[in-house]
């Protein structure tokens, strides 16, 4: 969540400027107002003058999703890129299933977020069940024939307190269970190679402490057949991502001030002897990396 400003200057002598500092704003905007007037127009004043502002917002634009055939044997060399969407909507968040070539994915394509699936010779993306009260849908994952996401529609029940829980539901039809805990907030939901697995980036049961440029969550694993066996792996993360059943990537900005990846290693069965494990830088300094996603194929 970004920083919203808005500076209300007036042509009077000695009057400072006014600074307003909100932060519940998702964009960020600039808004200057030059008044003009005299003392004749203090009874009656009459607005005058320019508003300047700036935004990041468009209200139509396409954002895609691309595969890339790698080259093991060049791997400086590039194959050609294929567009996966239709190249006018907003599309993100795609996971690949087991097969390598169907991707699950999120669509704003109707106006709002919801899951479509989607493989190679398909005339267009299939939809999946979705929850339509939830203004927010993030990172599917399928798994046996039921999708696991994040969705926010269940009030809290408190002010400054997200929404956004893990459920779950067949893929051929909407019967949802959730997987986080009442009162509790996740995120970002990854599954393991084996499937056994999941991982999420939570909150936990805190309130919002008011950061916006860096989430407080940490890095939480628990059984997919178990899910309130929860264990926290490492504290302060956010996108999990999973190579084979042991081993968790994900990022976070580093004491130097960059966003890096790290490596987290997870015990057998998730007995862990102590406090969360420690984690291992990745990527160096001097390059911002997020959103990490391992191969499992080496």
């Amino acid at each position: 969540m970004l920083r919203h400003l808005m500076r209300i200057t007036t042509g009077s002598s000695g009057s400072p400027p006014l600074l307003i500092n909100t932060n519940n704003f998702s964009l960020y905007s600039s808004l200057t107002f030059h008044s003009h007037h005299t003392h004749s127009q203090m009874d009656h004043p009459i607005p005058k003058g320019t508003i300047i502002f700036s935004t990041v917002g468009r209200s139509n634009y396409g954002f895609d999703i691309f595969s890339l055939q790698l080259q093991p044997q060049q791997p400086t060399t590039l194959g050609p890129e294929h567009r996966l969407t239709d190249g006018i909507s907003v599309n993100f968040n795609a996971q690949f299933l087991d097969d390598n070539q169907t991707i699950v994915f999120v669509s704003e394509r109707t106006g709002s977020p919801r899951f479509y699936l989607t493989r190679p010779g398909f005339s267009s993306p299939k939809s999946l069940p979705f929850v339509p009260s939830s203004l927010f849908h993030d990172r599917p994952v399928v798994n046996n024939d039921l999708i696991y996401f994040i969705s926010a529609h269940e009030d809290p029940g408190r002010l400054f307190k997200s929404w956004s829980a893990l459920y779950s539901t067949r893929i051929d039809q909407l019967d949802l269970t959730r997987l986080t805990p009442l009162g509790s907030v996740d995120y970002s939901p990854a599954i393991s190679q084996s499937r056994k697995f999941i991982a999420v980036a939570s909150y936990g049961s805190r309130s919002w402490g008011g950061e916006f440029h860096e989430l407080n969550t940490d890095i939480v694993v628990f059984p997919e057949s178990d899910p309130d066996n929860r264990v926290t792996v490492c504290e302060r993360g956010g996108w999990p991502t999973w190579f084979g059943d042991s081993v968790i990537y994900f990022h976070r900005q580093a004491e130097d001030g960059w966003w890096s990846i790290f490596r987290v290693d997870i015990p057998e069965n998730l007995k862990l002897s102590g406090p969360p494990n420690t984690a291992t830088r990745v990527t160096p300094p001097g390059l911002h990396c997020f959103t990490p996603a391992a191969m499992h194929d080496g």
